[in-house]
């Protein structure tokens, strides 16, 4: 139905044939026509599932790295495979210490485990108090200090 001020017009729908029928209903002693409508049928709702729905699976825990170094920490989420560590700007992690390597240390995600390794660095890099080798991957553990000697 559409409403205009001082008119209105109809839609199609409003002519359409109704869903029941009205009996008409002559009384000869009477001009009067009576008409009862029956009630709609109610149609019973299917049941409520009783199962619940399980909630949405939780995201995953992104592994972190965590920078420390006198005076401040920065915390890095890790979620490619590869990072390379130093001081150049082509890093993945630039460190701005002049006692960091240009290319310092690559931190790999190989077949599941985090490996690090010293790319050749002047000063060193150490997992907790082992210094790594030049170019020697070693696997890291959850919880292991990194340490890029200054």
């Amino acid at each position: 139905l559409h409403l205009e001020r001082g008119t209105a017009t109809t839609s199609p729908a409003v002519n359409a044939p109704l869903p029941f029928t009205i009996p008409s209903v002559q009384s000869p002693s009477s001009s009067t026509v009576q008409a009862t409508v029956p009630a709609p049928q109610q149609v019973p709702l299917p049941p409520l599932p009783t199962t619940p729905v399980p909630p949405p699976p939780a995201p995953k825990p992104v592994p972190m790295l965590r920078l420390t170094w006198d005076g401040g920490e920065a915390p890095i989420s890790i979620e490619k495979g590869n990072y390379s560590l130093g001081r150049a700007a082509d890093n993945d992690v630039v460190l701005g210490d002049s006692s960091i390597s240009s290319h310092h240390a690559r931190l790999e995600l190989r077949g599941g485990r985090w490996i690090l390794t010293d790319l050749g660095s002047t000063n060193g890099t150490f997992i907790g108090e082992t210094r790594l080798q030049a170019h020697m991957p070693l696997p890291l553990s959850v919880g292991q200090d990194v340490r890029l000697e200054r």
